[in-house]
């Protein structure tokens, strides 16, 4: 679906694959519910006006249905280095398919702390429902109609497969952006609500995040859990 606006707004495209096996939940109510939540957000936005010229939405109907569940979830070292690469290894089951493997070759940066850090591999709709409260608290604070489009257009897919590393440590969403690993000092003056009405605050530090696309729509997630020297 492509959003066309005004000379001085972006073009806001969006693209996905919907697909199901629950005759309670057509994959047609997705889209739709999907199509209206977003036109929704940028219509009541509390900046402007949304000069929007017209919608174009191209679909492609496809005979069969293409979900899988996410079976395991393994990585080739759950002890590693800063800068050292290794391998996660997701295994999925499609519906009424054979399962099908999707590695990622990860390297954690070099500056990633020691301690445990947890990876999680899921879909789309399931890490934005681990990331539901900062993803409401990022398009609380957008600071203009430019900055939600920002955010509209990060938006995750169903059809892709997210790998994301990460850990405990202190963050902040500050003007919709995430603001990680906080220095203490730094930390407590957005703790104040009386300095920093503006910010809100995490306990678990995002250290990085792998999409992969697919040809089907994933569904849930797993975890696993890594040491890093």
């Amino acid at each position: 679906m492509t959003l066309l606006s005004s000379v001085s707004q972006p073009r806001v495209e969006v693209e996905d694959l919907y697909s199901g096996t629950s005759s309670s939940q057509p994959v047609h109510m997705s889209l739709a519910n999907d199509a209206a939540g977003l036109l929704n957000l940028l219509y009541n936005n509390p900046f402007e006006d949304l000069a929007l010229r017209r919608i174009e939405a191209d679909i492609e109907v496809l005979p069969e249905s293409q979900v899988a569940t996410i079976f395991s979830l393994s990585a080739s070292r759950y002890e590693v280095r800063p800068g050292e690469a290794f391998v996660v290894t997701a295994v999925l089951s499609p519906f009424r398919g054979k399962d099908r493997t999707v590695t990622f070759e990860v390297a954690l940066p070099e500056d990633t702390m020691p301690g445990e850090a947890q990876i999680v591999v899921g879909s789309g709709p399931a890490m934005d429902g681990l990331d539901r409260r900062a993803l409401e608290r990022q398009v609380a604070q957008a600071g203009g109609l430019d900055d939600l489009l920002r955010l509209v257009t990060r938006q995750r897919k169903s059809r892709s497969l997210y790998l994301r590393v990460t850990r405990r440590s202190p963050s902040a969403i500050v003007r919709s952006e995430i603001l990680p690993d906080l220095p203490l000092s730094i930390f407590n003056v957005f703790n104040n609500p009386r300095l920093s009405a503006d910010a809100t605050l995490m306990f678990e530090a995002p250290i990085l995040e792998i999409p992969r696309d697919l040809d089907l729509v994933t569904v849930g997630g797993r975890r696993i859990t890594l040491r890093v020297k």
